[in-house]
């Protein structure tokens, strides 16, 4: 994978809002097309890190997950970004407290 990286899956310019909504899904409809990637369980990989180490993907996962079944180029050129950010940052690195507490 050769893309630009991004440390988030989620698009800057996404529109979250229910304005113009219609005119997106037009657009879209024109530009979506099956893929060979799997998108679907990419969306899956992220929900398992999601569970498992980053909390913090909650909102992106839910928002990806909009279009499992109708994902455009797009979707997936910004989910290959985000991934390419994840090999290269590597697994987080938790810090355990071992002590011992007292009550």
């Amino acid at each position: 994978m050769y893309s630009k990286s991004i440390s988030t899956p989620i698009l800057k310019c996404s529109d979250t809002s229910n304005s113009g909504k219609e005119k997106k899904e037009v657009e879209n409809q024109s530009t979506r097309k099956k893929s060979i990637f799997p998108y679907r369980q990419a969306v899956g990989v992220l929900m398992y890190l999601m569970c498992a180490t980053r909390p913090d993907l909650e909102f992106s996962v839910g928002f990806l997950s909009r279009s499992l079944e109708n994902s455009s180029e797009e979707d997936i050129k910004w989910l290959r970004r985000w991934f390419e950010e994840i090999v290269k940052l590597g697994p987080p690195i938790l810090q355990v407290d071992n002590s011992a507490a007292k009550y």
